[in-house]
């Protein structure tokens, strides 16, 4: 028997009661469940069918989480990958050879406080273009897990720089001098925007690849 649309729709509204609120989710669930209906000649779809394949909130809660745990492993394999892959060209090495020497010359001309400033600047740029994204995505109802957890990985290195740089600057925690601060920033920051293109990098393609699939499905 062939899902109609009607009852595709029974099935994810039933989902997101809940609280299945990716679509990419509901969308392998209801693939799954389609599958094994086909098999049969007639089913009266009802609530308590659904309650059976799917069982209730808690149910669909513990689902979610094991999908959660399987696509996070799966997005940490591709990021720790292309942080690999990027430094296998040698075009990739000269071209952050020279950037780190342009950075260089700023960290030798500039004082220790325009430098860190600067550093900051610069640094905040990759989760400017992630917000733009998200809020993008927001919009347009496009809540999926593989994007967010792709977000995740993309955000991953700014957290960890964020954190570093705020016990450089939290007289609370270490008194470190402006000029220290600069050196340790002079080192991490490349690090850190190498770490964060990639990010960027397999958040982009599962962007691309989600949003085309989104798009296609709100067109049926």
């Amino acid at each position: 028997m062939k899902l109609s649309k009607e009852q595709i729709k029974y099935i994810d509204d039933y989902l997101i009661e809940g609280g299945i609120e990716f679509w990419d989710i509901r969308l392998e669930l209801i693939d799954h469940f389609a599958s094994k209906l086909e098999k049969q000649d007639q089913v009266n779809l009802t609530r308590n069918l659904l309650i059976r394949e799917f069982g209730t909130s808690a149910s669909l809660g513990k689902i979610l989480e094991i999908k959660r745990k399987i696509i996070n492993k799966k997005y940490k394999k591709l990021f720790n990958q292309e942080i690999l892959n990027f430094f296998k060209p040698v075009k990739n090495i000269l071209i952050l050879t020279l950037l780190f020497f342009v950075y260089y010359q700023l960290f030798k001309k500039l004082d220790a406080k325009l430098f860190l400033k600067l550093s900051m600047g610069i640094a905040l740029i990759p989760p400017v273009i992630s917000v733009i994204f998200q809020i993008s995505n927001w919009i347009k109802g496009n809540i999926s897990i593989y994007l967010a957890t792709a977000l995740f990985y993309f955000m991953f290195s700014f957290l960890i720089y964020n954190a570093i740089a705020q016990l450089m600057i939290n007289d609370s925690f270490f008194d470190i001098p402006q000029q220290t601060q600069s050196i340790i920033t002079l080192l991490s920051l490349p690090l850190y925007l190498v770490c964060m293109y990639c990010g960027f990098k397999v958040y982009y393609k599962t962007y691309k690849e989600y949003s085309r699939i989104y798009k296609e499905l709100q067109s049926i």
